[in-house]
């Protein structure tokens, strides 16, 4: 881009050798006014007036002649530089027709402001920062014109290489990954990455992740140079240290053992078991056994061997292992054995062999050998704590385990004499599935779909398998699957049973009694219906089906006097009203039973109960009195302190609203009151 102005008088010429002195000083002092930035500069005329010329001479000019004004011209290298390197500015390529170029003013950052004079076409820059630049160079010549020209600049920020490298340290003869991933250009991207792992100056790899593998130890320099999109390079240099890969740690194994019985005799076969020895790093694969007694040593594959000593003393029994490392350890342990014992020798048998967690198990030591003039105690070790669990004059006893697991039980058989001898076995007792299930929705209604969910059935010490559902009482499988989709086609009352299957072939049994109630276009008003859980095991619970806020049926009133249906007399007490849920979300805090005094005088309610049909009782505490027509409300579940209520504080809903008995008794026993209401038998 070029910008021309023609500086001086425009009538001004050029005339003779005569005036050239004060032409050039004229030429002179408009260039240094431009460079200066002064503004505009008069006529060469009054410049040379100014300079002392003659003023005759010039009061009278000749037609004038308009000179050509100078061209600009400008490169730079490098085409794209990088920040912080020199730029070469050339403007050697300007021209002026009829004279020369007298001046250069410089601006490198485009702000239009003069950032260097020169008198010859030459200038450098640095750019700190990445970025486009409209560089420029205003040329003068010497008739004081001047041209002015642009080029863009694109300064570019090279890339910054970064690389990792695993294992650290390099292994020799092992590959070694090399990741540049985190080399980075802040005005671009890196899209070249160049290897060099032997220090030539080639590129043995290119990729931002590359492997490598050095084939002898020492220091190894590696270089990585990355290139940028406009072409820049850097590189990063390290040295590596290659090192043998070290021999593993072996961690020896740790020798033990126990033997049985405790105090062994001579002649008896005596059970070393060292199935304690452990290998923190691997497997014992060999067990050397030395008892100590002169016999040859034993060396043997299982930690469990079998040994008799011929005569009584104290002996000392060594133990080496050797792990699958050559490690080995050493256990040495006395062993005293007493002299030979009469005939008597310890056996037992257990039913089941594969007993589970709550099942009675039958331990029998009849198989053991006694002396036809002794008699002998049976000392049982049922979970192999080392202590007596039971003892028994008979030999036949039952435990009960409580919890799964591998269990060594240990019998020992004592003489009146005081002569014993041993015998264990491992029991491993297994855990039963425990069947639970729900329902939804709670409610349920004949002729609707009922979900049946097992998912909360569990297996202590494996999975659940198998499930199979009874919903119609006959035996038979009517569904399979943890969920069950069923629909009762009538009203009425069933069982719904589920069977679980553990992958053990181990079942549980639950049980849930279910209410139908009738289709909706043939619901009575009546109060609502609940569901009872009857379940085996560990499913117990208690379901709540959904109905209608009701209240009792038979209001009594204050004023009743005379007998009550079945034949007693009027008592104090009344039962006032129960209140029943709708479904358990209610909470409840809103199911109660209200008693009202409707004698004459104060009545004392302590040690009074109240009672439903299925036996559950509330006792009045002490303190609770009631004044004529006054009420007291027992509530269910729980709640604040309020005046004139009283709370059970059960977790379960207590009055069937399908149907039940309210019982009111004194403390003697004697009803107070009793009330029936729904479709209960009797009612």
């Amino acid at each position: 881009m070029h910008d021309r102005t023609h500086g001086g008088d425009p009538d001004r010429s050029v005339r003779g050798d005569a005036r050239a002195p004060r032409r050039r000083l004229a030429v002179a002092t408009l260039v240094l006014v431009a460079l200066l930035g002064i503004g505009a500069v008069g006529n060469v005329a009054s410049a040379g007036v100014a300079a002392g010329g003659d003023a005759d001479s010039v009061a009278s000019p000749p037609p004038a002649q308009v000179a050509a004004g100078p061209t600009a011209r400008l490169t730079h290298a490098p085409a794209v530089p990088e920040t912080g390197t020199l730029v070469a500015f050339d403007a050697s390529d300007s021209t002026d027709q009829n004279g020369e170029i007298v001046a250069y003013g410089w601006d490198f950052d485009g702000d239009g402001r003069v950032d260097a004079n020169t008198s010859d076409p030459f200038a450098t820059h640095r750019y700190a920062t990445p970025g486009v630049y409209r560089a420029a160079v205003t040329v003068f010549d010497d008739d004081g014109l001047t041209d002015r020209t642009t080029v863009a600049v694109r300064v570019n920020d090279p890339p910054t290489p970064t690389f990792r490298y695993e294992p650290r340290p390099p292994i020799v003869g092992e590959p070694v990954t090399f990741d540049a991933t985190e080399s980075f250009d802040t005005d671009g991207d890196v899209v070249g990455y160049a290897w060099d792992f032997d220090d030539d100056g080639g590129t043995d790899a290119t990729g931002a992740v590359v492997t490598r593998t050095f084939g002898r130890t020492g220091d190894r320099a590696v270089t990585l140079t990355v290139t940028d999109d406009d072409g820049a390079t850097r590189s990063a240099y390290r040295i590596l240290d290659v090192v043998r890969r070290p021999d593993p740690v072996r961690e020896p194994p740790t020798a033990a053992f126990e033997h049985a019985p405790p105090d062994p005799r001579a002649g008896e076969p005596v059970v070393f078991d060292a199935s304690e020895s452990v290998d923190p790093d691997g497997d014992i694969e060999r067990y050397v056994w030395n008892f100590g007694d002169g016999s040859d040593p034993v060396t043997a594959d299982d930690p469990v061997q079998s040994h008799v000593f011929a005569e009584p003393g104290d002996y000392l029994v060594t133990l080496s292992v050797t792990d699958a490392d050559g490690e080995t350890d050493t256990v040495r342990r006395g062993v005293p054995v007493e002299a030979p014992t009469p005939a008597v020798e310890a056996r037992f048998d257990h039913d089941p062999t594969a007993p589970v967690t709550g099942q009675l198990v039958r331990f029998d030591a009849t198989p053991s050998t006694i002396p036809d003039w002794a008699s002998a105690t049976y000392l049982w070790d049922f979970d192999g704590d080392g202590r007596v669990d039971a003892e028994s004059p008979v030999p036949r006893v039952g435990h009960t385990f409580e919890e799964f697991g591998q269990f060594r039980t240990t019998l020992t058989v004592v003489l009146e004499t005081g002569e014993r001898a041993s015998d264990w076995t491992r029991i491993e007792v297994r855990a039963p599935p425990e069947a639970a299930f729900s329902h939804e929705p709670r409610r349920v209604v004949a002729g609707a779909s009922v979900r049946f969910d097992a998912s909360d059935s569990t297996d202590p010490d494996g999975d659940v398998v198998a499930y199979a559902w009874d919903f119609d009482e006959d035996g038979r499988v009517d569904a399979r699957g943890p969920v069950a989709i069923h629909t009762f086609d009538t009203e009425g009352r069933g069982t719904v049973s589920l069977v679980v299957t553990d992958d053990d072939g181990l079942r549980d049994r639950a049980e849930l009694r279910v209410v139908r109630a009738p289709a909706p276009d043939s619901v009575p008003d009546s109060p609502l219906l609940i569901a009872a859980v009857v379940a085996t095991g560990a499913a117990a619970g208690f379901a709540v089906v959904t109905g209608s806020l009701g209240t009792l049926a038979r209001q009594i009133s204050g004023d009743e006097t005379g007998r009550n249906d079945d034949g007693r007399e009027e008592s104090a007490i009344r039962v006032d009203r129960v209140s029943v849920l709708e479904s358990p979300d209610e909470g409840l805090s809103r199911e109660f039973v209200e008693l009202r005094n409707v004698s004459d005088g104060e009545y004392d309610l302590a040690g009074a109960t109240v009672a439903d049909d299925e036996d559950h009782l509330y006792e009045v505490p002490e303190g609770v009195s009631l004044a004529p027509d006054e009420t007291v409300r027992i509530v269910t579940g729980t709640g604040p302190p309020v005046s004139g209520t009283h709370y059970w504080g059960r977790e379960e809903s207590v009055w069937d609203a399908a149907g039940d008995r309210v019982v009111v008794r004194d403390a003697d026993g004697d009803v107070l009151d009793e009330v029936r209401y729904g479709d209960r038998d009797g009612a």
